[in-house]
């Protein structure tokens, strides 16, 4: 196993070296001890078939962005039957890229297939009751979480992961009251935060998909700032929960535009109340898993791109980087796709009325609660 994590001078030094992107395509995120240097689009890993052909493009694509100056790398255990996580593995394993200047993400909630030893993933589920598995696809129970996490540095070929996510936790409340849910994921907390300690993983954080796109009060609705009071529980003032990931796209602009969240009685939206919370807001599904791309762009979108310069790829992923999130995650499984990304990412940010316009909201639309998440 590779040692070592993502360091601010190694983050930074890769960030002065990225010919073509500037300073722009890059922030400061507070994700661990000191503050990295992340760049604004990161590598999603989640689409594909969990076949050699597919590693073999994952691969190719990965070290392109990663070479260009790109370094945010997004996974999870049960993308592509663990094959992601090794396709990343392998890259990181080879030198090409120092490890320490990148940011590696995985997730653990769903059961995972295994590609490579189909009878050895149900072992992640030994000694769980069953009743802690819904719909028999997603779990959160510590022994569980800490076998996912054994198996993904494993597949990661990494002593250290940089930030762990719990994959769509939502997906419990379905199942669970409200209480059950939230002891749950103090348990899996509780987890990470040993790992924590051991040096196993530097951050942690939730993956979500519809949880923060709900309305206060709904019953699928997550709720941040208890997620955080949880953390806190068993972690102290110094707990791990570090980032949010949430969906931000023309299609699903909530995280944005929204009011969903509650911080100190008042009512914001998402990326505003992650901010508030001292949390790092990571974008995920900036196009929609390709269907944004199916049919042109509606007319508002040129108010991010008036010169016209950019296609219709990069500039939905420009109206991500400027909702306010610190990065945005984009599947590349093919070197063409690098390019569109770092297209994107060369571009500073548009205004928030641009992305506003852009989502089809006016600022007059917005609730003022919302006016800090951009």
């Amino acid at each position: 196993m590779l040692a070592g994590h993502a360091t601010g001078e190694a983050t930074a030094a890769r960030a002065a070296t990225a010919a073509g992107l500037g300073a722009s395509a890059f922030s400061l995120a507070a994700l661990g001890p000191g503050p990295l240097t992340l760049s604004s689009v990161g590598i999603g890993t989640y689409l594909g078939a969990s076949d050699a052909e597919t590693d073999a493009r994952y691969e190719e694509a990965l070290t392109a962005a990663l070479e260009a100056g790109l370094n945010l790398v997004d996974t999870a255990i049960n993308y592509r039957a663990q094959a992601s996580e090794r396709v990343v593995g392998k890259l990181l394993a080879s030198g090409r890229i120092p490890r320490e200047s990148v940011v590696v993400c995985t997730k653990a909630g769903f059961v995972p297939k295994d590609r490579d030893a189909p009878d050895r993933a149900r072992g992640l589920l030994a000694g769980v009751p069953p009743e802690e598995v819904v719909d028999g696809s997603h779990c959160l129970h510590p022994r569980f979480v800490e076998a996912c996490l054994a198996r993904s540095r494993e597949n990661l070929r990494l002593r250290t992961i940089d930030v762990f996510y719990l994959h769509n936790p939502e997906t419990q409340l379905g199942h669970v009251q409200r209480a059950v849910f939230h002891e749950r994921v103090r348990r899996a907390f509780a987890v990470l935060e040993a790992a924590r300690a051991r040096g196993e993983l530097v951050a942690y954080g939730v993956a979500t998909w519809s949880g923060l796109r709900r309305a206060p009060g709904d019953a699928g609705a997550l709720e941040l700032e208890r997620l955080v009071e949880v953390a806190r529980s068993v972690g102290g003032d110094d707990h791990g929960l570090r980032v949010v990931q949430l969906p931000v796209s023309l299609a699903l602009p909530e995280a944005l535009t929204k009011p969903t969240q509650r911080v100190e009685g008042e009512v914001l939206c998402a990326i505003e109340a992650a901010r508030r919370l001292g949390l790092v807001s990571i974008a995920s599904g900036p196009l929609a898993q390709g269907e944004l791309l199916k049919r042109p762009l509606p007319a508002r979108t040129a108010a991010l791109d008036p010169a016209g310069a950019l296609g219709p790829a990069a500039r939905a992923l420009l109206f991500t980087r400027s909702s306010g999130v610190a990065a945005t995650l984009v599947g590349c499984s093919r070197a063409a796709h690098v390019r569109e990304a770092l297209a994107a990412a060369a571009r500073p940010v548009a205004t928030r009325e641009a992305a506003l316009a852009a989502a089809g909201v006016g600022a007059a639309g917005v609730p003022a609660a919302c006016e800090g998440g951009a």
